[in-house]
C-alpha cells in the first residue's frame, strides 16, 4: 500500500554470443522484476523478486518464464543481530554474494559457481544472522538453509532405490550390480544445510562490486573465510528420464557438479577463503575452495517395483572413486577512464575429483566494460573466455570410455560475449 515507500526496479541484459564451434546466438540470459520495501519501520524490511531468464541449457520448458529468485523479510533492529528468513543469497563465498549487476564479466567462472554452499546456485531457502558489514569491521553470517536450492525442499529430492540381491531366479543380476531410479521414495528429509562466514575488513569497506568504479581515494580491502555442511545429498540418480527431481539434478549440472552424480548420497563440506583489495580504479579478488565429498551411501536401501527395468550388468559402469574436489581463482581490473571504462583479466582453476586425471578445468577470460553513466545502471560489457576442460577421469553409473579415441584429450572453447546491461 502507499503507507510505506516502495521500491520497483529490474535489471534486463541482452547478449550476442560467438563461439569457435562457429555458433553463434542472442539471449536475454538475465532479466529481473523487484519489488523492495519497508513495513511498520524502516528496519522490518522485504524483498520479493523474479527473475524471466533465458538460457538454453534449461530443459524444464522454464526458459524466459517467470520464476521466483528473491522472497523475504528482515529485521535491521540490531545492527549486530540481524535476521534475515526466506528465500535468499547464501552469506558464503564473495564470487555467489556478489550481484551479477556489479560484476566485470558477462558471467561468473565455472570455477566460481562450482563451489556454491549448496553446489547449485547462489540461492537457497533458510533463515540467516548477521552484522550489518556497513557499520563493524569485523563480520559474521550463519545461516540454516534446506540445502537443495531455491524453489525446492528436501521432500522434493526423492531416494532412489539399489538392486536387490540375487534370490536363485535364473538370470538375475548379482548384488553388486546397482541403479538408480526414483520411486518417490522420501526419507532424510529431516537434515538441513548450514553455512558460516567471518569478514575482516582490513582497510575501508571494498563491498562486494567487483570494480573500483568509485575510483577509491583510500586502500579499500577485506579478507573472508567460509564454511559450509550439506549433508544427506541424494546424488544417487544421473539419467534424464527420472523425472521426480530432475529441475534438481539440472541444477547440479548447471553448477558445473555434474560428474557427482549417481555417486551417492554425499556429505558435501565447503571451506573457502576470499579477498579482495580496491585503490584508485585497480582492484584485485581471489579466492579459493576445498570441497570434502563424502559417501554417506551408495545406495538408498529401498527397492525397485520393477526388476525388468534393472539394465544389464554390461551395461553399467564399475564403482568410480571422485575424491575430494578443489579450485581457486583470481581477478585483477583498472579503471583507465574513471567511472567509465574499465579493462580486466581473470583466471580460474578446477579439480572437480582428486581421484582422477586429465579432467581440469582451467578458464582465461578478459573483459572490458563502459559505464555510460559512471554506474552499474547502464553499461556495455564486452569478453573473452578461453576454457579448457579434460576429457578424462570416470564418473559413477557411466561406462568407462579409456578405450575411445580422443579420451582424456583437453577440450577446448573460445567465446565472446557482447552484453549490453540496464538496471532501474
Amino acid at each position: 500500500d502507499s503507507r510505506n515507500p516502495e521500491i520497483l526496479g529490474g535489471q534486463v541484459e541482452y547478449r550476442a554470443i560467438r563461439k569457435q564451434s562457429d555458433s553463434n546466438q542472442f539471449s536475454v540470459p538475465r532479466a529481473r522484476l523487484q519489488f523492495l520495501g519497508y513495513a511498520f519501520d524502516p528496519d522490518f524490511r522485504y524483498n520479493i523478486s523474479w527473475a524471466f531468464d533465458q538460457t538454453t541449457w534449461n530443459q524444464e520448458s522454464g526458459s524466459g518464464r517467470a520464476g521466483l529468485l528473491d522472497a523475504y523479510i528482515s529485521s535491521w533492529h540490531i545492527p549486530w543481530l540481524t535476521i534475515q528468513a526466506g528465500q535468499q543469497r547464501v552469506w558464503f563465498n564473495r564470487a555467489t554474494i556478489s550481484s551479477m549487476a556489479t560484476s566485470t564479466f558477462a558471467d561468473n567462472l565455472i570455477v566460481q559457481n562450482a563451489f556454491a554452499a549448496n553446489q547449485q546456485s547462489a540461492r537457497d531457502i533458510g533463515v540467516s544472522i548477521s552484522s550489518d558489514e556497513d557499520q563493524y569491521r569485523l563480520n559474521y553470517a550463519v545461516g540454516i538453509w534446506g540445502g537443495v536450492g531455491a524453489n525446492l525442499a528436501r521432500e522434493g529430492t526423492s531416494v532412489s532405490q539399489n538392486v536387490l540381491p540375487q534370490t536363485g531366479t535364473p538370470g538375475a543380476p548379482g548384488a553388486a550390480t546397482t541403479r538408480t531410479y526414483n520411486y518417490d521414495t522420501r526419507f532424510m528429509t529431516g537434515e538441513m544445510m548450514y553455512t558460516v562466514r567471518l569478514l575482516y575488513k582490513i582497510a575501508g569497506n571494498p563491498g562486494y562490486g567487483q570494480g573500483d568504479i568509485l575510483n577509491s581515494r583510500t586502500l579499500q580491502s577485506a579478507i573472508a573465510f567460509g564454511y559450509a555442511y550439506n549433508p544427506a545429498q541424494n546424488y544417487l540418480s544421473s539419467i534424464r528420464s527420472d523425472i521426480v527431481d530432475r529441475a534438481y539434478r539440472q541444477a547440479v549440472t548447471k553448477a558445473f557438479n555434474g560428474r557427482l552424480l549417481a555417486g551417492g548420497i554425499y556429505d558435501f563440506q565447503t571451506y573457502e577463503t576470499d579477498f579482495i583489495a580496491k585503490y584508485q580504479g585497480w582492484s584485485f579478488q581471489a579466492e579459493g575452495y576445498y570441497r570434502h565429498q563424502r559417501v554417506r551411501n551408495a545406495n538408498s536401501g529401498a527397492s525397485p517395483f520393477d526388476l525388468n527395468t534393472i539394465p544389464a550388468a554390461q551395461f553399467l559402469g564399475p564403482p568410480v572413486n571422485l575424491g575430494q574436489a578443489y579450485g581457486w581463482y583470481a581477478q585483477v581490473g583498472k579503471y583507465i577512464i574513471p567511472r567509465k571504462l574499465e579493462l580486466a583479466v581473470r583466471y580460474g582453476f578446477m579439480d572437480p575429483s582428486t581421484q582422477q586425471v586429465n579432467d581440469l578445468v582451467k578458464e582465461f577470460g578478459a573483459a572490458i566494460n563502459y559505464s555510460f553513466d559512471g554506474t552499474y545502471n547502464n553499461r556495455l560489457v564486452i569478453d573473452y573466455s578461453n576454457i579448457t576442460m579434460g576429457s578424462g577421469g570416470r564418473a559413477p553409473d557411466r561406462f568407462p570410455f579409456e578405450s575411445e579415441p580422443g579420451f582424456g584429450r583437453d577440450l577446448v572453447e573460445n567465446r565472446i560475449n557482447v552484453q549490453y546491461q540496464f538496471y532501474f
